[in-house]
């Protein structure tokens, strides 16, 4: 959780120094984001090996991959949304 916690506040941190400094787009940012936490996430599973354990879980629970897009495409747009109107808020 503590390197969760870091990780969450370097982002947000990290975010806002790419704002001010460089001319990056709001969907530039969501974008790295997203791909830096993705890697996070795959490499964590591979350091801790539990890559085996989510593949075996799929493997045999193939309603997951379905369940879970549809979950992620009906919740992305307002989440994207959210995200980039705090950042201008926050972020003149």
């Amino acid at each position: 959780m503590l390197v969760y916690l870091g990780f969450d506040g370097f982002t947000s941190t990290f975010q806002q120094k790419l704002f001010r400094q460089y001319t990056t787009s709001i969907l530039n940012q969501i974008f790295f984001t997203t791909c830096f936490t993705s890697l996070f996430s795959l490499v964590w599973l591979l350091t801790t090996s539990q890559l085996t354990v989510v593949a075996g879980f799929v493997n045999r629970h193939p309603e997951v991959i379905t369940a879970g897009s549809s979950s992620d495409l009906r919740r992305f747009p307002g989440v994207q949304w959210a995200v980039a109107n705090s950042l201008t808020i926050v972020l003149p």
